[in-house]
């Protein structure tokens, strides 16, 4: 199998891509910067039907992807030219620059998915859904005695903007426990995370949720 030069092209610009997608997928969130001057990066979420789907899960389907092509690359990426002679393979330096980008994806994918294994991290689909099919996702994670919890807003796209973050004592889940409550406006709504006994909110347990 032979690849023509405008097709080669093609496959290392689509491995560049994926592996520049994936590098971003698993922390969509963005950094979220508080009062303090402290900074908390988190995974990104969306939402497909009525499931959640991590971020670091659609970066890992990318590196996948980004690898097959690479291999593409690698095996079939002999050009075909006018006189039937094979021409040269994908530059050495290109192809090591493509080899290097797959590697940081997987590299950001690989922290992404440590982070909500370490700590424990689930993600529900809070109840009720707000106007224009606007939804709220939760994601609370522990480590030893505090807990922390993030709300997404989740509109048309399907893909999840952090609005807010809390912290629990004791390394609380409030949203898993169901203290919570979700009342939505016209146009935006209001997040109540109570806590339970024990296991106070000790900031952020009132989130203004806009789904703008």
């Amino acid at each position: 199998m032979t690849l023509t030069p405008r097709l080669r092209l093609a496959v290392g610009i689509a491995a560049a891509v994926c592996s520049a997608l994936a590098i971003v997928a698993p922390w969509w969130a963005r950094v979220r910067v508080f009062p303090n001057g402290n900074a908390h990066l988190k995974p990104g979420v969306g939402v497909v039907g009525g499931l959640v789907v991590r971020g670091w899960v659609v970066g890992g389907v990318l590196v996948a992807i980004a690898v097959a092509l690479l291999l593409v690359l690698r095996v079939a990426g002999r050009a075909v030219v006018p006189n039937g002679l094979p021409e040269r393979r994908c530059p050495a330096g290109v192809f090591r620059w493509l080899v290097a980008s797959v590697v940081l994806a997987a590299l950001s994918v690989g922290a992404a998915g440590a982070g909500d294994f370490l700590f424990g991290a689930s993600y529900r689909i809070l109840q009720p859904e707000g106007p224009g099919g606007c939804r709220v996702v939760s994601r609370e994670e522990s480590f030893l005695f505090s807990g922390t919890g993030d709300a997404y807003v989740v509109a048309g796209s399907g893909i999840g903007r952090r609005v807010g973050t809390w912290d629990v004592d004791d390394g609380g889940r409030p949203i898993e426990a169901g203290a919570f409550e979700l009342t939505w406006g016209a146009d935006d709504g209001v997040l109540v995370v109570s806590g339970t006994p024990g296991s106070e909110v000790i900031s952020g347990g009132l989130q203004t949720i806009d789904c703008g």
